[in-house]
């Protein structure tokens, strides 16, 4: 991003290192970048203090909002609540940005958007999850770029591409993944229970089918690929997931069995032409049986 901006926001400045009361920081409705190893970053906050300083915005009431460093805020919270808070009684370091220094036509809260993307563009491990959201995040303000009619030099998802430093093909599958997943799906991709690949297969589902299927697996710590195919393939079969097969389905087999078994002892006689055709229909009817067969053993044997 920081290529198609002018001089004067190339250097989006940080102010010195302010003492901000810990109940006046709130979080940023828009990072949706994980958070990990908490209790580890906790210990480490209280044996040596807080290495690297939050990065905030100050809003309109007051209250200055997470741009960098939720999880070393998230730590502090920690601290706080076992009674190890001595050290940031009077305040926790910080730096304020200041969204005004940004010289594009981005409304204020593509502002924050890109403030909380460029500052946080080098100081994490990213897992999938937080690349499919800084994908879309980054969209959004290119997209908004454009619209107002600002030059960025290239396509837009060459752009995005670009900053993140991954393929174009890769921009469009998470930006793609980021538009049709649902909450719940996102949640369970967020929380590692499912892959990159498997969350790219469950997000071409309608978003009822994802929920359906994610009830089917709820609990399953881990989501594969075999388990959005077989979905798939059920659906496309129009089979539910689990349905009990009742003996009274065979009931007219074995009542028609009885009517021709009925007429054979009445020693029927036929052409030659429809003794060929009855017996064509009996293979047909074996190979169909055994098809069954086949189903009810191996439920029987997964069951």
């Amino acid at each position: 991003i920081k290529g198609i901006m002018n001089p004067k926001s190339r250097s989006v400045k940080k102010r010195r290192v302010e003492l901000i009361d810990y109940d006046d920081i709130v979080a940023n409705p828009e990072n949706k970048y994980s958070i990990s190893d908490v209790e580890d970053l906790a210990e480490s906050i209280a044996a040596v203090g807080l290495r690297q300083p939050l990065e905030l915005s100050l809003q309109d009431d007051g209250k200055y909002k997470l741009l960098a460093g939720e999880r070393r805020w998230t730590a502090i919270g920690m601290l706080r609540e076992q009674g190890r808070f001595d050290r940031f009684e009077a305040g926790v370091d910080s730096f304020i940005v200041e969204a005004e220094e940004i010289d594009l036509p981005l409304s204020d809260d593509m502002k924050e958007l890109f403030l909380l993307y460029t500052t946080n563009s080098e100081q994490r491990d990213k897992t999938d999850y937080d690349l499919m959201q800084e994908a879309a995040g980054l969209d959004r303000i290119y997209a908004e770029l454009k619209k107002k009619g600002y030059k960025i030099g290239q396509r837009r998802r060459a752009r995005v591409a670009e900053q993140m430093g991954v393929s174009e093909r890769q921009v469009h599958r998470l930006t793609t993944m980021e538009k049709n997943l649902t909450p719940e799906a996102k949640e369970a991709f967020k929380e590692e229970v499912m892959p990159l690949t498997v969350a790219e297969s469950l997000a071409e589902l309608e978003p009822d089918e994802q929920r359906k299927f994610l009830q089917d697996k709820k609990g399953k710590p881990n989501i594969q690929q075999k388990d959005v195919d077989e979905y798939k393939e059920r659906k496309a079969q129009n089979i539910p997931a689990s349905v009990a097969v009742k003996p009274v389905v065979f009931k007219p087999i074995e009542s028609k069995v009885r009517v021709i078994k009925s007429l054979l002892g009445n020693k029927i006689t036929v052409s030659d032409a429809q003794n060929k055709k009855i017996n064509q229909q009996l293979a047909a009817v074996e190979n169909s049986l055994e098809a069954i067969f086949k189903i009810i053993s191996n439920a029987q044997d997964e069951g």
